[in-house]
């Protein structure tokens, strides 16, 4: 009986997500790295200016935004609070996918149970969005949390005063998650879910559609307007002010009838995925593991009990459709203003949702092509999930490693930057960065091009001092715009993008990046990212008074005066 009862517990779904969880996502919160804006924003909250995060979401129309940030820079410990919201976020929305796929396999026999729990799990480990160790990204992702939930209290069979109060929550909950505008697009998807939940309850055929289509949408009028009028809302009161950013996220014709951009988005977000993903694995030793990991899994998640139903073959169709039709409103919203995801790095942002649709593609095809008449996979289609479950969160390991090996770099860089001679008189400095690819291109070497402002804020953050040096591009492309500040807006932007306290006239000089001794001490022409991160880890966290030595030895800086005409108030 203990048994049984343990075995119960141990194959609770909370508990085998966040197993999946802490093992595919663990390492964002060992991450205290900075990347991409996420510098900007970090130098902007610890000198205290995050007054300026206001002024310049207001003028894109997403002040949201801005409180977003202003929460975070409240806390003791600002990265590490990003991260754990990040975390928390993944885990919770791990267990909304499951719990809207359970209701919704209770209420139209389109799922089973178990499917929904390996959606769940697929979908939160999918490798196409990589930005997971950037938090300057977060206020796109986390949204995704309030929607999810939102929708889950939509599916829930409630009657009177708990159906008026569940209605009023989920619509400031979905108001909550606008905040990313490619849910406003995605949103059209949890309204297609309640459709066809309502549908399955009354499943009327014929000339009885256009009548029941007509009452759903009445009695879900309100829902139905909620991301128009926040749409209008919003440009009405907080309509577009940004000077550098005049046209910011604003739909094309040209971009989403773009068959390229559709292409690419595909290819880049889908089919590089999986080659990348399979690829990671595709060795001896980790098909023997894959072995081993069939037998825990189908044992942990409970394949050896018989399913609760079998969905029917108009089932299989019809969630095929869900996922057709929710991919493409997972891609739409980014096509639609010209953005397209690479295969890794900052930009695969663009693909954060389609981790869902993905999910319930590959549950449904593995279900339509292994599946026996009473709904058991056969052991064919059982490996098939831990292969796609495995190889999704070794790409997930992979990513997270590059772009902790990344901050390592970059880390050893602030460390070493403040020691050379003549750093502390330059204004302007160029950057020629030689710190040679990973060992693995793929893992993250994409992470090294910042744009000019994100370089500034690293050069501030590193020198500490009354220069507030910016980088060379930032002062070729961005010192001209700020030349003649006559606007208050301008001169938020100037501030915005750390042209405000330089001084134009000062001392320029190149630093040449190079691998430090500790890379360079095996011969090698290529870095280990997970040796870099590993043993950064272990000085951070177990042997905090040796960091500052291993970060020396990771990077080698060579400063070279650069003679300028514009320098007139340059003294070496």
């Amino acid at each position: 009986m203990r048994v049984n009862a343990l075995k119960r517990a141990l194959r609770h779904p909370i508990l085998i997500i966040f197993g999946v969880v802490i093992v595919a996502h663990a390492m964002i919160l060992l991450n205290d790295g900075l990347y991409y804006d996420s510098w900007q924003y970090y130098l902007l909250q610890v000198t205290g200016r995050t007054y300026l995060y206001i002024d310049q979401f207001i003028r894109v129309s997403v002040p949201q935004i801005a409180y977003f940030h202003l929460f975070f820079a409240a806390l003791p410990n600002i990265v590490l609070g990003y991260r754990v919201a990040m975390f928390a976020s993944l885990l919770m929305s791990a267990w909304l996918v499951y719990g809207i796929g359970r209701e919704f396999a209770q209420q139209t026999g389109w799922l089973s149970e178990r499917e929904s729990l390996w959606i769940a799990l697929l979908s939160v480990t999918y490798p196409a969005l990589q930005s997971l160790d950037d938090y300057s990204t977060y206020q796109y992702i986390i949204p995704l949390s309030p929607f999810l939930l939102a929708l889950y209290v939509l599916l829930k069979p409630l009657s009177g005063t708990k159906f008026v109060v569940a209605r009023i929550v989920a619509a400031a909950l979905f108001l909550l998650s606008f905040t990313a505008g490619s849910l406003l697009m995605f949103y059209a998807g949890a309204m297609l879910l309640l459709l066809l939940r309502d549908w399955r309850r009354n499943p009327v055929r014929g000339a009885a559609l256009l009548p029941f289509a007509v009452n759903w949408g009445i009695r879900h009028l309100d829902l139905l307007l909620l991301p128009f009028v926040y749409w209008w809302g919003m440009k009405a009161f907080f309509p577009s002010q940004s000077v550098t950013l005049p046209t910011y996220n604003e739909p094309r014709p040209e971009f989403f009838l773009s068959f390229s951009l559709w292409g690419r988005f595909i290819w880049n977000a889908i089919l590089q995925i999986f080659a990348w993903s399979f690829g990671l694995i595709a060795n001896g030793g980790v098909l023997v593991l894959l072995l081993v990991a069939h037998q825990l899994l189908i044992r942990w998640i409970g394949y050896d009990a018989a399913p609760t139903h079998a969905p029917s073959r108009q089932a299989t169709w019809g969630m095929i459709g869900v996922a057709v039709g929710l991919l493409f409103l997972g891609i739409f919203p980014y096509v639609a203003v010209g953005k397209v995801p690479n295969t890794h790095g900052i930009e695969t942002r663009f693909a954060v949702l389609l981790g869902i649709p993905i999910a319930v593609g590959l549950v449904v095809m593995v279900r339509a092509m292994f599946a026996a008449p009473n709904g058991q996979l056969s052991t064919v289609g059982q490996l098939l999930h831990v292969v796609l479950l495995v190889s999704f969160v070794a790409a997930q390991t992979a990513q997270h490693i590059g772009w902790q090996a990344k901050w390592v770099k970059d880390r050893s860089v602030m460390v070493n930057l403040p020691r050379l001679p003549d750093a502390n008189k330059v204004s302007v400095f160029k950057i020629e960065d030689r710190f040679f690819p990973a060992e693995n291109d793929d893992i993250g070497w994409e992470l090294r091009f910042y744009a000019p402002h994100e370089w500034s804020a690293l050069l501030q953050l590193a020198m500490r001092n009354d220069k507030h040096p910016v980088v060379e591009e930032a002062d070729i492309y961005l010192g001209p715009l700020f030349k003649n500040v006559t606007t208050t807006a301008l001169r938020t932007e100037q501030q915005l993008y750390l042209m405000d306290r330089y001084d134009p006239t000062g001392c320029r000089a190149k630093v040449t990046i190079r691998p430090g001794e500790r890379v360079m001490q095996k011969g090698a022409t290529t870095y280990d990212p997970v040796e870099l991160a590993t043993r950064y880890w272990v000085f951070r966290y177990l042997q905090p008074s040796g960091l500052n030595e291993f970060l020396r030895g990771i990077t080698r800086l060579d400063l070279t005066r650069v003679d300028s005409p514009s320098a007139t108030n340059c003294v070496w």
